[in-house]
């Protein structure tokens, strides 16, 4: 089957297709080319080997080689130079906060509103300093859930590895897990499972983690909402870093 660059026509050589993307580049104009529609690609987890050679599954103790994962919904994948993978926070549950802030962040309004005008009154005022001490925790607790809730509508995430490095960005706004490391470093990449247990009930979320040389395990991505996501990260990670897929104790299972 003969296969074409849709930007500029040129013939596609399949050989050096990416076995975890199922894409390969267009020589000519470096556009990045879906090829799971056109090639039956081999279900495995790891890099391809030289061109010419069979695929390398790489089996590890749990269980087989890991079944390629398509990229989920909201990502975004660029292959030029580098790898970029991005994708938006936003999500429905980010609806529900916003209506739980106005709720909270309204209850403290009118407390404060209460506190203050006791303050103003005079006779009152010994009365209500306890007002306005007692909610300090709820007040953090609110500026907290209301500064998540605005991240959620603009922030994204990009993920980034090229020219021996491993980036990872959260932004407009400011928030933890921005990364920069050497990407050769990365031993192994691996997908986990991240259990909260509360008052409220569990909540699941998932992480991509590296494995150093030296042994140390380091998060490349955390909180992410679906196993699927999680694998397509440590997938395409794994490919652009050509780094071998191979088990890893605690992972997500095969």
């Amino acid at each position: 089957m003969t296969i074409s660059c849709p930007k500029c026509a040129m013939e596609i050589d399949t050989t050096d297709a990416d076995v975890a993307l199922q894409a390969t580049r267009c020589k000519r104009c470096r556009r990045l080319v879906d090829l799971s529609k056109h090639l039956a690609m081999p279900a495995i987890g790891g890099v391809r080997e030289k061109s010419g050679s069979a695929p390398a599954a790489m089996v590890g103790a749990s269980g087989g080689p890991r079944v390629p994962v398509p990229m989920p919904p909201k990502f975004r994948i660029e292959h030029g130079g580098s790898l970029k993978i991005s994708w938006r926070w936003f999500g429905p549950q980010f609806l529900f906060l916003v209506f739980f802030c106005v709720f909270w962040d309204g209850f403290l309004i009118v407390w404060y509103s209460a506190a203050l005008f006791a303050v103003g009154g005079g006779s009152n005022a010994a009365a209500a300093v306890p007002m306005l001490l007692f909610p300090l925790i709820h007040v953090a607790v609110g500026f907290a859930l209301t500064y998540y809730t605005v991240c959620g509508f603009v922030n994204s995430t990009v993920v980034e590895a090229g020219n021996g490095r491993l980036t990872v960005k959260h932004g407009p706004l400011p928030w933890r897990g921005n990364l920069d490391i050497d990407a050769s470093n990365l031993e192994q990449l691996y997908s986990e499972e991240i259990v909260s247990r509360t008052k409220n009930g569990v909540s699941r979320t998932y992480d991509v983690s590296g494995v150093e040389r030296d042994g140390v395990s380091r998060k490349i991505v955390r909180g992410l909402t679906e196993p699927a996501q999680a694998l397509f990260v440590e997938q395409a990670l794994e490919s652009q870093l050509a780094i071998a897929d191979r088990a890893v104790g605690g992972e997500l299972p095969r």
